[in-house]
């Protein structure tokens, strides 16, 4: 896996500088490169203001001069958006050649009924994949939706055609609705509930952002991703306890899943058999030999090895954000603790924090 970051951009809504977006930066920067798209036209007085078009205007156009300067030619980026953001969003997805990979919108004002497909008639794919997380303790959108007698999507969630909105607890990619769908005709937008959420609530503390939108947007299903990390600190634990048996147990459960990460090519693998065949790549790469007793030996030692290694990076993501090692902290994604463990197994040697 190569060490190229796609670009999360990330937009604040009003009465706000977006502190936010460098709080959750910290989460994902070592995964991702995060650039905040800011404006300052509702930095102050934003509701009053907000009524007012031409400053509407201005601030989209502020936020459409740094997207263009910053985004790639030709990778997709990433969007975070949130309240007046989200609007924002909108109306660049609107533009023809504005185009994202997948989307969170957080606490949107936008309209519940909005026409998707008549707003975006224009440039139909600006995105591939949007998850709008809903929270009923919103009272900054509650107050807006009893002003303007219309439900929010912030609140209720985007409503429309079931074939393209679904309204579920989990995240698209692990979406019970379009689990046995073929990609093609999976809905497209998900709507989330958090209802403990107020409207910016979704940035307090790391612990969301890390735990599902980092897997989300790294292409995996976050339910998935958080039981891998459980897995791993059990095991490390069984093992720091000498609880043989238990450990015994919970590593070939481990070793015999088939995980969503553990692919070669168009072939989905269990665990042990992908590390099997990875040492086998890694060995043809260095000119090694190939004989069936190293590499047996290698993977039951790179098995162990990735849980302790998963266990560093969780461990690092808990000390304070300039003292932490990006080189241990990109580990939480599962190909690189996997990739970190057959190289520390063919160098013959590792080192906890190493």
């Amino acid at each position: 896996m190569s060490d190229f970051r796609r670009v999360i951009f990330t937009i604040h809504g009003i009465n706000s500088e977006g502190e936010w977006q460098q709080e959750i930066a910290q989460e994902l920067e070592p995964h991702f490169c995060c650039i905040s798209l800011r404006y300052r036209q509702f930095r102050y007085l934003g509701w009053p203001k907000i009524l007012f078009p031409l400053l509407r205007r201005h601030a989209v156009k502020t936020v459409a001069r740094q997207l263009s300067r910053e985004a790639a030619p030709v990778e997709r980026a990433n969007l975070i958006a949130h309240s007046f953001g989200t609007w924002i969003s909108l109306q660049l997805m609107k533009r023809r050649g504005t185009y994202f990979n997948r989307v969170i919108f957080t606490a949107s004002p936008l309209p519940a009924d909005l026409d998707w497909e008549g707003e975006l008639n224009d440039n139909p794919e600006a995105f591939q994949d949007l998850t709008n997380e809903r929270g009923f303790n919103d009272k900054v959108l509650a107050w807006g939706d009893f002003t303007t007698g219309k439900d929010s999507a912030g609140r209720v969630g985007f409503r429309g055609h079931p074939d393209r909105i679904h309204d579920t607890r989990a995240f698209r990619l692990s979406c019970p609705l379009c689990r046995n769908l073929p990609e093609g005709l999976q809905a497209r937008i998900h709507n989330l509930e958090w209802s403990e959420f107020h409207h910016s609530g979704w940035f307090v503390g790391g612990g969301h952002c890390g735990s599902l939108w980092l897997p989300y947007f790294w292409g995996f299903p976050p339910e998935e991703y958080a039981d891998f990390i459980e897995t791993c600190l059990d095991l490390a634990e069984l093992e720091s306890h000498g609880d043989i048996v238990n450990q015994e147990y919970k590593e070939r459960t481990f070793c015999e899943r088939v995980w969503t990460w553990t692919r070669h090519g168009d072939v989905t693998l269990a665990m042990a058999k992908y590390i099997e065949e990875s040492i086998v790549l890694y060995r043809m790469d260095k000119d090694l030999l190939l004989d069936q007793a190293t590499i047996q030996n290698h993977r039951a030692r790179a098995t162990r090895l990735v849980w302790h290694i998963v266990k560093d990076a969780i461990e690092e993501r808990r000390r304070p954000a300039e003292e932490r090692r990006l080189h241990i902290l990109r580990r939480l994604h599962p190909q690189l603790a996997i990739r970190a463990a057959i190289e520390a197994v063919e160098r013959g040697s590792w080192t906890t924090g190493g």
